[in-house]
């Protein structure tokens, strides 16, 4: 036997539901969809067809479609995702942030929704997306593996704090 159950909504202010609602994602193809959603960052297609925040393709690049996710054990770590994103730039490794929840998009942000998407905003801080994908060489997988790695070896919370002990032992030894 199926039960079902009541589940609470989101639902677009009258005023703005012009603005949020969106065509099913495969009734448009991604240029139609682009021109919908052109001048309305509150547009659900900006969801729906995530590659809508993607340049478009264009002859003089490419693009890879393929992100490799990590979630960061953040509480084993003495950074935080923008920190461990930024230290990854500074080795010419472009990471990013992987996702952003639907309750952070602008529209939702001002429902100022509550209990709504708690499982996704705990996880958000932690994810990162990093750049392998079929076109790099093994070389770069390997440059971008030795990246995360030195960065999270240096980061660890146990490492910091076996030397912050360290520290600590060699003072005290210098006041006896």
């Amino acid at each position: 036997m199926s039960l079902i159950q009541p589940f609470r909504a989101l639902r677009p202010r009258p005023d703005e539901a012009a603005r949020v609602a969106a065509v099913p994602y495969d009734v448009v193809n991604t240029d139609e969809a682009r021109i919908l959603a052109t001048d309305n960052p509150l547009s659900f297609l900006r969801v729906s067809r995530a590659e809508l925040e993607l340049p478009p393709d264009s002859e003089n690049c490419r693009h890879s479609w393929h992100l490799y996710g990590l979630r960061l054990n953040l509480d084993k770590l003495d950074m935080t995702r923008a920190q461990f994103i930024e230290e990854l730039r500074q080795k010419n490794i472009c990471a990013s942030v992987h996702f952003i929840p639907i309750p952070l998009h602008l529209y939702y942000r001002t429902l100022k929704l509550r209990g709504v998407c708690r499982n996704t905003l705990m996880e958000y801080p932690r994810l990162v997306s990093l750049p392998l994908h079929a076109g790099l060489t093994d070389q770069d997988v390997q440059r971008v593996i030795e990246a995360v790695k030195s960065t999270l070896a240096r980061h660890a919370r146990s490492h910091r704090t076996a030397i912050n002990q360290e520290i600590a032992d060699a003072a005290m030894q210098t006041r006896a």
